[in-house]
């Protein structure tokens, strides 16, 4: 059942034509093709429902595709002979980024109302070099202790659990 049609676009400045594509539903498609077949090249498009907004949408999708992939990257390092001491510093080096980063808005959060107050307050407000280190120390130190489970797991799985793993 045919349930609309396109507009013509054309061609796009990679030679890519829309016209030529066709729509279907992942469930009709799973019966007439192999939809895991790398030669397809599959592509998932995913509209949002009224309410939800783009950002939601694409928290979930990230969540629910690193679902779907897990950790097979550590068993495949690991069969490739990747010591475990390298897997959980891995992990430890990610989860220290991630809070770095995330200590870094903060700071410049705080930068940017320190800016606003000492502009509206009579008062000066200002940000010290103590302040922002031990910002990031705290950062660091959030990191390291989110990520030493999770990386001391990893790094005790064998090569084979890691990769069958979900």
């Amino acid at each position: 059942m045919v349930v609309g049609v396109f507009k013509k676009e054309g061609s796009d400045m990679f030679g890519m034509n829309m016209d030529d594509q066709v729509l279907i539903p992942i469930n009709f498609a799973k019966t007439i093709v192999d939809i895991r077949n790398e030669r397809l090249g599959p592509l998932v498009m995913v509209k949002a429902k009224d309410g939800i907004s783009a950002n939601e949408l694409i928290d979930e999708l990230t969540g629910i595709m690193r679902s779907i992939r897990q950790t097979k990257l550590i068993g495949i390092q690991k069969a490739l002979g990747a010591k475990n001491y390298f897997v959980l510093l891995q992990f430890l080096y990610e989860s220290i980024i991630l809070a770095l980063i995330g200590g870094l808005f903060g700071l410049i959060l705080i930068f940017i109302l320190t800016i606003i107050f000492s502009a509206v307050a009579d008062m000066e407000f200002a940000m010290s070099v103590w302040n922002v280190s031990l910002g990031l120390i705290i950062s660091v130190s959030i990191g390291v202790i989110a990520g030493i489970v999770p990386a001391y797991n990893a790094a005790k799985l064998n090569p084979v659990e890691a990769i069958a793993s979900t």
